[in-house]
């Protein structure tokens, strides 16, 4: 049957002859679920003594109840060894009660009751069960000579409070770790993963954005299980200075463009940046469509956008930093009458504030060499004169007082007059 590893809890054994494992085993009769903690433990070497092996793993979420005794489902195949449980409390106080022999086989529900009557040791030793539960321990005892295999499943406590409260079921989902709708912009790394670096990992990693990152790849997945074991989709990548990833990595339904940030300068301090992206920005609406804006539209790529984003409207203009790219003054917002040459992006539109005309090109007369600003279809070269001005109020900030051409001017002489001239040598010859 598949079976994985357990990544976090252990065990040990007082006998050192002893040969234990600890996994987490695909279970059609667990009694809830589809999976189960199995045990095995081997004394087949021990020579002398009973022996037992101690199994323990933390309660993920340190429930804040008072326990009064503990239920947990045991699976036996045989019949010739005893059961402990312990519960350790938040001062590190192991508490154990002592179940007995097992004389069944097959799954059976065990209740151990008595918690504050239970014998306990360490921690704070007060002999009082100091809250949250941090610890559950599973021992197995044993004659020496002798080895088995049980598991467990559905570990629960009944409370002082609040009834039966569950600690702990050992089932396994396709992705443990889900990575969403974060932003990594501007990180650095010397030997590993630039932005994200992971090993031994399974994870489900979309609608991630990963900008600028230096020095090694943006993302690097260390080994072969964290190649296959993890799904990468809906994730954004620009700008990466060493690569985006490596080649056994895919990414379905990425996006490999600018993000067209409201404001980023790539200079280590966050102070200024916007990180609100630019309407017309190809990571808006590209996330997994399972996935939705807290507008309920399609989920943005980063971590301003999905269901965990927090939008908010400080300036009061009716729009939120879902899309408002500067929300501290109220004359910004997407469909706002642009003012051009500024350096405000009003209407928070994708483009340079010193190109009016939208041709790619500023103006030249704010450092850009576009000599008529208000004609997308001229950017280059002025010749004096009257045959070329586009402006239509007679001049303005965007157009020169010159007529432009669409194409770069060119130091040399046009070519039909080299043509005359070499016509005219040849007349004058004898």
């Amino acid at each position: 049957r598949p079976r994985g590893e357990m990544s976090y809890g252990g065990h040990w054994s007082n006998k050192s002859e002893s040969v234990n494992s600890f996994y987490l085993l695909e279970d059609e009769t667990a009694p809830e679920g589809d999976w189960s903690l199995a045990a095995e433990w081997d004394f087949s070497q021990v020579q002398e003594d009973d022996g037992y092996v101690v199994f323990y793993t933390p309660t993920l979420d340190l429930p804040e109840v008072m326990p009064k005794s503990l239920r947990i489902q045991v699976y036996s195949p045989h019949t010739d060894w005893q059961f402990i449980g312990r519960l350790v409390d938040g001062s590190g106080e192991t508490f154990y009660g002592w179940f007995g022999d097992v004389d069944w086989t097959g799954w059976q529900e065990v209740e151990i009751s008595g918690v504050s009557s239970w014998g306990s040791w360490g921690g704070n030793d007060d002999d009082i069960f100091d809250l949250p539960i941090t610890q559950v321990t599973l021992q197995i005892q044993a004659d020496h000579g002798v080895s088995g295999a049980v598991r467990f499943d559905d570990l629960r406590v009944d409370t002082e409070e609040d009834g039966e409260v569950f600690l702990l079921g050992w089932e396994q989902v396709k992705w443990p770790l889900s990575i969403e709708n974060n932003s990594f912009v501007g990180n650095y790394a010397l030997e590993s993963g630039g932005a994200v670096s992971a090993w031994n990992a399974s994870a489900e990693f979309r609608n991630n954005l990963l900008v600028s990152s230096g020095g090694v790849q943006a993302l690097s997945l260390l080994d072969s299980l964290s190649e296959e074991d993890s799904l990468l989709s809906y994730n954004g990548f620009f700008g990466n200075e060493n690569g985006d990833y490596g080649e056994a990595v895919e990414n379905s339904e990425g996006v490999y463009s600018d993000p067209a940030f409201a404001q980023y300068s790539q200079d280590g301090q966050m102070e200024g940046d916007r990180f609100v992206f630019l309407q017309g920005s190809p990571f808006v609406d590209a996330g997994d469509p399972a996935l939705l804006d807290p507008d309920g539209s399609r989920s943005d790529l980063g971590a301003n956008g999905g269901p965990g984003a927090l939008w908010v409207d400080d300036d009061g203009d009716g729009y939120t930093t879902g899309v408002d790219c500067d929300d501290g003054d109220a004359t910004v917002f997407p469909g706002a009458e642009e003012s051009f040459y500024d350096g405000i992006n009003q209407d928070c539109s994708i483009g340079s504030d010193f190109d009016a005309d939208g041709d790619g090109v500023d103006a030249d007369a704010h450092g850009g060499e576009d000599c008529d600003d208000l004609d997308p279809e001229i950017q280059f070269d002025c010749s004096q004169g009257d045959s070329g001005d586009t402006s239509t109020d007679g001049g303005g900030e965007g157009a020169s007082d010159c007529g432009c051409s669409s194409q770069r001017r060119s130091s040399a002489p046009p070519f039909w007059l080299l043509g005359l001239l070499m016509l005219r040598r040849r007349r004058a010859g004898p």
